[in-house]
């Protein structure tokens, strides 16, 4: 394993988060099985003070988790100085096969632990814990989660290997490549573009209409949901060739680094911003019919509703800006 500061601050980072979330797993299976809000006993009133202390630190914990994405992927794009044949975070992910798993198991446990912030949230502000039971069976599964990918990106960073040789974004991404990335990247642009814009625009009227209404929020929630991967296949098919201004460069992690302004950095949170706040609206809507959080919800699901709409709105602007008014065309690819 490569002996990097960043590397050890990567694995400190996930250490943290998940031994406390796993400690918060053994108090909420103590809560599935005790928790009674009626009792006046002392186990009960035990058990209401550490739910406090642990959502408040929690909730710092996983934010923690969120930013360590970026991090992980700034590190990882930081370490392809120091392989043969490695361009960018493209060809450090394709060291050894852990690399796209832990890729995709922190992508999966940003987007649960983004959710369960806002569900800790909701249940924090109402007198009574309604949600207390459900966000801690959510939270077994995502400290689950973290286990799987902790255990992932230990063998990912135990594999990194210098003398290894690995492959540059130009062949894992490039004609005649096999593998679920090549076959993204080489979808018809005209067909990425449908895709993504009609669901785009589907998705921002089911918001218009829920904020304008309040119905129909598991319909946003569902749509918000679906345009997230419709999304960054259009962007590694099609709009990223406008970032490199070049008709075959797709690759998805080029784009944040330093020559392109990190503009990746940046579409990459509109995606999950958006993503995050829609699924959330879908998630506490259950939650409606709740006596203490009748009058609440509907307005957090309404602020929710205009942070995803402004995180997918602007994530369009951006990839569409270049198509627009640039000179590069795809005309004749």
């Amino acid at each position: 394993m490569l002996i990097n500061p960043a590397v050890i601050a990567l694995i400190a980072a996930s250490f943290l988060v998940a031994v406390f979330t796993l400690y918060a797993c053994g108090l909420g299976l103590r809560i599935l099985w005790q928790w009674d809000l009626d009792s006046a006993g002392e186990d009960q009133l035990q058990l209401e003070r550490k739910t406090y202390l642990v959502s408040s630190i929690l909730s710092h914990v996983l934010a923690i988790e969120l930013v360590s994405l970026f991090l992980f992927i700034a590190v990882v794009n930081q370490l392809h100085t120091f392989f043969t044949g490695a361009m960018c975070a493209a060809g450090v992910l394709n060291v050894n096969p852990y690399g796209h798993l832990t890729l995709a198991a922190r992508t999966a446990s940003f987007l649960c632990c983004g959710v369960w912030l806002v569900i800790n949230h909701v249940d924090g502000r109402a007198h009574d814990f309604p949600l207390i039971r459900f966000k801690y069976v959510c939270l077994l599964g995502i400290g689950l989660l973290l286990l799987v990918e902790g255990i992932f990106q230990v063998r990912f960073l135990a594999g990194l290997d210098p003398q290894i040789l690995t492959s540059c974004c130009g062949t894992i991404f490039g004609e005649g490549s096999r593998g679920v990335a090549a076959g993204v990247a080489h979808l018809p642009a005209s067909v990425a573009a449908g895709n993504f814009y009609f669901a785009m625009c589907l998705t921002l009227a089911a918001g218009a209409w829920f904020t304008r209404t309040g119905q129909h929020d598991w319909l946003y929630g569902l749509l918000s949901v679906a345009v997230f991967p419709l999304s960054l296949a259009a962007l590694i098919s099609l709009f990223c060739l406008y970032v490199y201004e070049m008709p075959t460069h797709h690759c998805p992690f080029c784009m944040l680094q330093k020559e392109y302004h990190f503009v990746g950095y940046f579409l990459y949170a509109f995606l999950l911003v958006g993503a995050i706040a829609g699924a959330s609206i879908g998630v506490i809507g259950r939650f409606r019919t709740r006596v203490s959080l009748a009058g609440m919800i509907p307005q957090i699901q309404k602020r929710l509703c205009w942070v995803s709409m402004l995180g997918y709105g602007l994530f369009t602007l951006r990839v569409t800006y270049p198509i627009v008014f640039s000179e590069f065309t795809l005309t004749g690819y």
